[in-house]
């Protein structure tokens, strides 16, 4: 039988769909309902758009309204992607379409959709009904509609909504509200309302906050709270402030950089000694005449990269052999004349790219070998000439 002999009852229904616009259609709608296909792809494709297939793509999808064309985003699918999907879809609903009605059934779904409401709906009504929902959309509110009752819920869900009160409404109380719900709202506290008391609680809490403190509030109760909880702090603690003994030293034994902070007539043996022993890198901002063997020795042992800082009489050995065990790259700061074999060898061990900085005096077979076991980027300072050898014998390949 010849494909023109073909019985008309053989022809299956399936097989008509698959050839006709219909089946093309009901294909696409099932790939909607699928998820494996978006209606943005069918914008490019020769498939009529209908409604059902728009509704379709926005049930299966939150973002696929936006891809809807205007003309089906009519009243109807509009206030069904609001009504079902939720009140965030009111961004992709023509401005025309914003009515109030609708807006105020996006804003009790989703307060923060305030957002989208056009600013002729914002009536006080709804803006309160948003931040009943949701207190962050006080963001969105306008100035005229925001209440002292609207201000109260915003901070007590978040202090920092405090940015968004209006001047005349930020009361001793909101702004105490705030401080304790966030520290970081002090910096929206006005001047004349930063008390000692509110201060001192706000940096408490957070102690990089001492930088919104008023510089004649900041006293060493203020300074040492904030130190103790952030040593950061330090940076925002005044200059006469930093004699205090036990402040800089509650600062530096946290964080040994902070040194830098300090004038050269306050850095003594003793808070060098501190600052080292927390974070070897901070023997840069040691003086000269206090980089003493035991400072030096300190610092290495706490970090590598000190031992670039160590004067070039203190460097021994023993202090050469402690860095490049701790990090073969530290070979770097080791003087040539110190660069001896069983230096390289520990360097190249501990951190095979430390062949970069051995010296050709020292290349040999057990040098290179080390440097490969340690790590295979080490390949790339080997003489070409012996590349292949070597990897046969450490790796039994090339």
């Amino acid at each position: 039988m010849t494909c023109y002999e073909t019985n008309i009852e053989d022809i299956s229904f399936r097989h008509i769909l698959q050839v006709s616009p219909l089946g093309t259609y009901l294909k696409h709608l099932h790939a909607i309902q699928q998820q494996t296909i978006c209606l943005s792809e069918l914008k490019h494709c020769s498939c009529t758009l209908s409604y059902e297939l728009c509704y379709a793509a926005m049930k299966r999808s939150r973002n696929s309204l936006r891809d809807v064309p205007y003309a089906f985003r009519d009243e109807h699918l509009c206030w069904r992607a609001v009504s079902e999907l939720g009140g965030e879809m009111l961004r992709y609903v023509p401005i025309d379409q914003r009515n109030l009605l609708l807006c105020a059934l996006s804003v009790k779904s989703n307060g923060k959709s305030l957002e989208f409401v056009p600013i002729r709906n914002r009536s006080r009504d709804i803006c309160e009904i948003a931040v009943r929902h949701d207190p962050d959309a006080i963001a969105f509110v306008p100035i005229e509609h925001i209440s002292i009752a609207m201000c109260y819920a915003a901070v007590f869900h978040r202090g920092t909504n405090l940015q968004f009160v209006p001047a005349n409404l930020k009361i001793k109380e909101i702004c105490y509200i705030s401080v304790f719900s966030n520290a970081a709202a002090l910096q929206f506290v006005p001047y004349e309302l930063k008390s000692t008391t509110l201060c001192f609680i706000a940096v408490r809490r957070n102690g990089y906050c001492l930088k919104d403190v008023p510089e004649e509030l900041k006293n060493e109760t203020i300074c040492l709270a904030a130190v103790k909880n952030c040593p950061y702090a330090f940076y925002y603690v005044p200059l006469p402030l930093r004699r205090i003994e036990h402040l800089r030293e509650r600062a530096i034994s946290k964080d040994g950089i902070l040194l830098h902070l300090l004038p050269y007539e306050m850095r003594n043996e003793s808070i060098c000694s501190l600052a080292v022993g927390n974070d070897g890198r901070s023997l840069l901002f040691v003086p000269d005449c206090l980089k003493t063997e035991r400072i030096c020795w300190n610092a290495v042992s706490n970090s590598m990269y000190a031992l670039e800082y160590v004067p070039t009489h203190l460097k021994s050995k023993a202090l050469c052999l402690l860095a490049v065990g701790k990090n073969g790259l530290a070979l770097n700061f080791v003087p040539i004349g110190l660069r001896t074999f069983d230096v390289c060898l520990r360097a190249v061990t501990t951190t095979g790219r430390a062949l970069e900085y051995v010296p050709k005096c020292h290349w040999n077979d057990c040098i290179w070998h080390a440097a490969l076991l340690s790590d295979k980027c080490a390949l790339a300072w080997i003489p070409i000439a012996h590349k292949c050898r070597l990897m046969l014998q450490v790796f039994g390949k090339i």
